[in-house]
């Protein structure tokens, strides 16, 4: 991987002095060192995007960064282009940004005084919202959707988590049950839609002193705006400071957008259970049954609170349940 790597860092137009794995999910992230500064190099996953809908990221991202949102900017490829293809492997490069994410799963808050530190996340995310509302896509551009059939429909992006093998036929039904009944809710249309980032857990935030640096745009497209707020929440979500945290994130997001607290409560269920679908073709790698059972945890309390009440809270027993 790394001698790809080195014949990547070759198609842009730096002087490298010192290339290193990173991180290795769902794609392969190598910290370039070079004369002109350091820079992220990414080797993505094979088969998961088209470059159409890489380089459809990466103008969303330079779009941010332009307007002032502390995100990754990609760099051109000496071809022009931020996507170059490698091997049979697609590749860019991004600035670098310094920091620790917000919280590692398992772990404490990386944030000494984490309610101000949320308040200014969930203005950072309407700040988002808002920019992504002003600009104007590029001919061309093309990312997923994250709408009713994108989550609920016959080929969801994260898979149809209703027909995870694992699940016993009673927790099936019940998921089922809660997808039809979500199904018809957000088919109603009264949440505010447009392009999201759709991944915004904390390990997706890193914290550099008083700045939240937004990474990881892999998933981003066309969904609901709550959304964004329930993923930055999901992580939190057994933290004993949760119900301050969540209200300070909406807070922050309030002084400057308008938001349907009950949507939000929504996408948290939603979140929980299309983690049933994404861990389907990964239960074969290390710890993906130990993370399936964990999901189930989370996801099961959560769909049956939703389907005893109206609208639903997941404020009750559900928020009591096993922490993560």
């Amino acid at each position: 991987m790394l001698d790809l790597a080195r014949k990547a860092a070759a198609l842009w137009p730096m002087q490298v002095h010192d290339l290193a794995l990173a991180a290795h999910r769902e794609n392969a992230v190598f910290r370039m060192a070079c004369d002109e500064g350091v820079f992220a190099l990414r080797l993505h996953r094979q088969g998961y995007r088209s470059n159409a809908e890489l380089a459809s990221e990466l103008d969303m991202m330079a779009a941010m960064a332009a307007a002032g949102i502390s995100v990754p900017q990609p760099v051109l490829a000496r071809a022009g282009g931020y996507v170059a293809d490698i091997d049979g492997m697609q590749a860019s490069v991004l600035s670098w940004l310094d920091g620790v994410p917000l919280r590692k799963t398992g772990q404490a808050l990386a944030i000494a005084d984490p309610v101000p530190a949320f308040e200014k996340f969930g203005a950072l995310i309407a700040q988002c919202h808002d920019v992504l509302d002003q600009w104007q896509p590029p001919s061309g551009f093309v990312r997923q959707r994250w709408d009713v059939d994108g989550l609920f429909g016959d080929a969801p992006q994260w898979g149809r988590f209703w027909d995870n093998p694992m699940l016993t036929v009673a927790q099936r039904d019940m998921m089922v049950l809660a997808r039809d009944r979500l199904r018809g809710e957000l088919s109603e249309g009264l949440h505010d839609f447009g392009l999201i980032h759709a991944d915004l857990v904390s390990e997706n935030i890193i914290v550099d002193g008083a700045r939240f640096n937004i990474i990881d745009f892999d998933d981003s497209g066309y969904g609901y705006r709550a959304q964004d707020l329930a993923t930055a929440l999901v992580k939190h979500i057994y933290d004993p400071q949760y119900v301050v945290l969540r209200a300070a994130l909406i807070a922050g997001y309030r002084s400057l957008r308008v938001l349907d607290e009950v949507a939000v409560d929504r996408f948290l269920l939603i979140r929980h259970l299309t983690y049933l679908g994404w861990i389907v073709p990964r239960m074969a790698n290390a710890g993906g049954e130990a993370r399936f059972r964990q999901f189930v945890e989370w996801a099961v309390p959560m769909a049956e609170e939703y389907l005893h009440s109206h609208p639903p809270t997941l404020r009750g027993r559900a928020l009591r349940g096993t922490s993560g």
